[in-house]
């Protein structure tokens, strides 16, 4: 599991890593990505990260770092999730997407639950930073802590190899 926010430079400059890794993984990782969920505009963040898939434009994970992080436009105003709104709508609307669509999509019990399910996780795992990668809910690491991110992926490469074992031993 990695664990981040749109609004984290270093998970933009991770995500590049974990691109190249997901071509590469062994096929008994299973991988997922988890939004962060410590205050309102990682919550609002998160809901555009869990809008996009019901829309089946997962595609587009990059790109929100890109508007974020290179553009400027945080997708996201502080107090007012109507405007919030807006600007993602505004988002997914410059990459195609419908806008009623997206309205129902955001507004699903789906994107609820899912968000509901990550708020779980981080409270969980008491994540405490970004990016963080979690084995198996067991194990957990970030750049800071292995070095780089490149010992970040090997980390987690070790890990899941040594759960894998476990769980197969006469493999």
């Amino acid at each position: 599991t990695e664990v981040f926010w749109y609004g984290c430079s270093h998970c933009e400059a991770f995500d590049p890593y974990v691109q190249r890794w997901l071509r590469t993984k062994p096929a008994y990782v299973d991988f997922v990505r988890v939004p962060v969920m410590w205050g309102d505009s990682h919550r609002a963040h998160a809901r555009l990260f869990y809008t996009l898939p019901a829309l089946g434009r997962l595609d587009l994970h990059r790109e929100v770092f890109e508007e974020i992080q290179h553009k400027g436009d945080e997708l996201y105003v502080s107090g007012n999730p109507r405007a919030t709104f807006a600007a993602q709508l505004k988002f997914a609307q410059a990459h195609g997407i419908d806008a009623g669509a997206f309205n129902r999509a955001y507004n699903s019990d789906a994107v609820k639950i899912a968000l509901q399910k990550a708020a779980d996780l981080n409270k969980r795992d008491q994540i405490a930073s970004v990016p963080t990668m979690v084995v198996d809910g067991r194990y957990e690491s970030d750049p800071g802590l292995v070095g780089s991110n490149e010992k970040l992926i090997q980390w987690v490469d070790d890990f899941a190899a040594l759960e894998e074992r476990v769980a197969h031993p006469q493999q």
